[in-house]
């Protein structure tokens, strides 16, 4: 077991303040924010069609697991221009089928 406060990159100080913040909880890893200029505008669209759903400051409390997994479902099966109109699901589906593909290779 880790503690979540030993888990957060020194950059996240307000997460480290967050109200789970000091709790044990199973070893996970905090991924980092987009570090580099061209993720940003990725996050900020992602960001955008996510507040169409649950604007800032929305109580995540009040949805049920089920609603907040129709969200994520809407989102990753909503064509997006940076993957050429294909889905965020497709593409991730792509990857898989090619890292399968070449797993027994030697690079």
């Amino acid at each position: 077991m880790h503690c979540d406060s030993a888990l957060f990159p020194d950059r996240h100080q307000r997460l480290r303040q967050a109200p789970s913040a000091g709790r044990c909880t199973s070893p996970t890893r905090i991924a980092r924010g987009s570090v580099a200029a061209w993720q940003r505008g990725s996050n900020e669209n992602t960001n955008g069609l996510l507040r169409q759903y649950l604007p800032k400051g929305t109580d995540l409390s009040v949805y049920s697991q089920a609603e907040l997994n129709q969200i994520a479902l809407s989102l990753n099966t909503r064509p997006r221009k940076r993957h050429q109109f294909r889905t965020p699901l497709e593409v991730y589906n792509d990857h898989l089928r090619l890292t399968e593909a070449t797993a027994g290779t030697i690079h």
